[in-house]
């Protein structure tokens, strides 16, 4: 997958520069396309880049950990490891559980609504 489709950068630049000199050092900012690698297989050719982007979009632990086998970067398996460790919290627990329940609220609210 290349980097473009899964990254855009947006520079500031100054709206009374006639020059229209971009400012890459004061302030960029960055796009990450998640929806670029959902859909898809790891291979054993991504770039780092991209194994972090996919550890960032695995929406289940099986996909985080496919993503972990194939990567060549040890640093994304610490941070899998670190990511269950810290779900393992009861404050995180507990705020996954209510944020389930107010899913669950607007999504029969939403369909009361569509009736």
């Amino acid at each position: 997958m290349k980097e473009k489709d899964l990254i855009k950068r947006y520079y500031l630049t100054e709206e009374d520069d006639i020059k229209g000199e971009v400012s890459e050092d004061k302030l960029a900012v960055i796009r990450i396309n998640l929806d670029a690698v959902k859909g898809t297989k790891p291979d054993d050719n991504m770039s780092e880049l991209e194994g972090w982007i996919r550890l960032i979009a695995a929406e289940t632990y099986e996909e985080a950990c496919e993503v972990v086998n194939k990567s060549k970067n040890p640093l994304l398996k610490e941070a899998l490891e670190e990511l269950v460790e810290f779900s393992k919290q009861d404050f995180v627990q507990e705020y996954c559980a209510k944020e389930m329940e107010e899913r669950k609220k607007w999504k029969e609210k939403k369909e009361k609504s569509s009736k």
